[in-house]
């Protein structure tokens, strides 16, 4: 075995380890430059938009608030100190347990992000609605969170814009339902989206058993007047949905579940999008006139009934107005009298009864048509 030993001169030795030392610096001194430059950038570009920013160190409870943060709520820049408390004191007491448990989720690892709506207090005492979003970007090397960057967006006017519409469509909604008509809301391709109360009273279905079916779904088992099925293609709301044009005084006849008939009364009107020719959706309203169809079929049977009575009668009788004029007269009547039909529809009854007979006449048909008493 041979030993071989290197001996070098001590100003070598030294000239390498300055050289060393200087490269080490050089290198650190160009990485805190790039980084303070990267720093630099992203803050210039966070701050160039309308976001606030926020840095916090989770070990010391230190956060660097921009002051696009500061100034979303009303602040100077040296009026919120870097601590995190600044934060947390602002939050709304409604938000604060929502807040803290979407935070908390993110920062055991369960969510990809921490997001969060809520409302920040602002240096006037009013509250600003916020989108709050951040991510954990440093850890430990057991997994523990050491530092996490976010930002802070103002959402107030999307809210109150969301508040506003969602006030506006529970008055609308309120109508609807107080509406003694059925409606009912289909959208282009006529599925039912919504309905109201008296729809499903009327049609004998529970919304959510509506939803979804069209005027096409032959458990509509819908009918014309004559009885002839009524194709789904020329239901109100499809014939609207393909024209644009609203119909109106449509007459169906649909069966309920339990198979009893109703029959209604429909009109359908289009809802237009300004940038399109086509309906987006159509609302149909319709009114339940079972009841009135009942009785004018009844009316109609009755009228047939007392027609053929009156004009099969064995005596003579006509119909008069409260002026005396003839209306109608059954065959019998023109036969005892010797008038056509024609004849006496041109005179007064009064014309043809006795001078003798005028006077008395008078006070009964008086009688008749001021208290209904009879003679």
């Amino acid at each position: 075995m041979r030993l071989i030993l290197f001996f070098f001169e001590s100003s070598v030795f030294q000239k390498y380890k300055i050289k060393k030392e200087s490269i080490y610096k050089e290198h650190k001194q160009k990485l805190k430059t790039e980084l303070q430059a990267s720093e630099r950038r992203w803050h210039y570009a966070l701050e160039g938009n309308t976001d606030g920013l926020w840095d916090w160190n989770i070990e010391t409870s230190e956060v660097f608030f921009s002051p696009r943060w500061k100034e979303m709520l009303g602040f100077r820049d040296d009026e919120i100190n870097n601590n995190l408390s600044e934060w947390k004191t602002r939050i709304h007491y409604e938000d604060k347990e929502k807040v803290y448990l979407n935070l908390n989720k993110h920062l055991r690892g369960e969510t990809d992000n921490y997001i969060s709506e809520h409302r920040i207090k602002c240096k006037d005492g009013s509250y600003k609605w916020i989108l709050d979003r951040g991510q954990v970007f440093s850890k430990s090397e057991d997994g523990k969170p050491l530092r996490m960057i976010g930002t802070h967006t103002d959402i107030t006017e999307r809210k109150q814009i969301e508040k506003v519409l969602r006030d506006s469509e529970e008055r609308y909604r309120s109508v609807i339902e107080a509406m003694t008509e059925g409606i009912v809301l289909q959208q282009a391709d006529g599925h039912i989206i919504a309905c109201n109360k008296n729809a499903e009273k009327i049609l004998g279905l529970t919304e959510d058993q509506m939803k979804g079916l069209t005027s096409f779904d032959p458990r509509w088992r819908s009918l014309h007047e004559d009885g002839s099925p009524f194709a789904g293609e020329d239901h109100p709301a499809m014939v609207t949905l393909s024209t644009g044009k609203p119909q109106t005084n449509v007459i169906m006849v649909v069966h309920k579940p339990d198979n009893q008939l109703t029959w209604i009364s429909i009109n359908s009107q289009p809802l237009f999008n300004p940038e399109y020719s086509k309906p987006y959706a159509v609302v149909t309203s319709f009114t339940d006139i079972t009841e009135r169809r009942q009785l004018e079929i009844d009316l109609q049977e009755n009228e047939a009934l007392f027609r053929g009575i009156f004009e099969q009668a064995t005596v003579g009788a006509g119909l008069v107005d409260s002026s005396g004029k003839f209306l109608k007269v059954n065959e019998r009547f023109c036969e005892l009298l010797g008038y056509s039909e024609a004849e006496l529809k041109q005179i007064n009854y009064v014309d043809i009864t006795h001078p003798d007979d005028r006077e008395l006449n008078r006070k009964y048909n008086i009688q008749f048509w001021q208290k209904g008493i009879s003679y």
